[in-house]
């Protein structure tokens, strides 16, 4: 999927993504929805830092906002 979700702390996702050719959808505590450019993508994210990556049939939109009021019910 062109479309994945990266999970991790913010600072080591961001990292990861950031030496990786992918271009940031969305975002929230504890993940960002990215899409990738070129093959090997999800490899190079690994291999930068990233601690989970997730295929995503969305495209971020409203995704982001989907987590983000999940986390915030189980906090509440």
């Amino acid at each position: 999927s062109p479309t994945v979700i990266v999970f991790g702390p913010e600072a080591t996702s961001m990292a990861a993504m950031s030496r990786s050719d992918t271009l940031v959808l969305e975002g929230g505590p504890g993940f960002i929805v990215v899409q990738g450019k070129g093959r090997g993508f999800v490899r190079k994210l690994y291999s930068e830092g990233a601690w989970l990556v997730m295929p995503s049939d969305l495209d971020g939109c409203g995704f982001g906002s989907y987590l983000r009021d999940k986390v915030r019910r189980t906090k509440a």
